[in-house]
């Protein structure tokens, strides 16, 4: 997968598809660079995170998709754990 400036729907989505594996090695350093509108609902549905005006929609999904990405690249995402081998 090739992750785009701006992250789509169907990019999030499929980072959530990953095995372990393969989430290791998506630059994910890229996917920091996210524009807010494309992580609205994203970040409603991993975070339960609410918008209550046009403001909050630019600060809180982007930094709610931001946490969202941190969690992943450092394995605290329990989807993502290492595997026990």
């Amino acid at each position: 997968m090739r992750i785009r400036d701006v992250l789509e729907q169907d990019d999030i989505n499929h980072l959530f598809w990953l095995g372990w594996g393969q989430l290791k090695v998506v630059p994910m350093v890229n996917a920091r660079r996210l524009v807010a509108r494309n992580l609205l609902e994203p970040a409603l549905s991993f975070d339960g995170a609410s918008v209550a005006g046009i403001i909050d929609y630019y600060v809180r999904i982007t930094r709610a998709g931001m946490r969202k990405m941190d969690d992943v690249s450092a394995g605290r995402d329990i989807r993502f754990c290492a595997p026990n081998v």
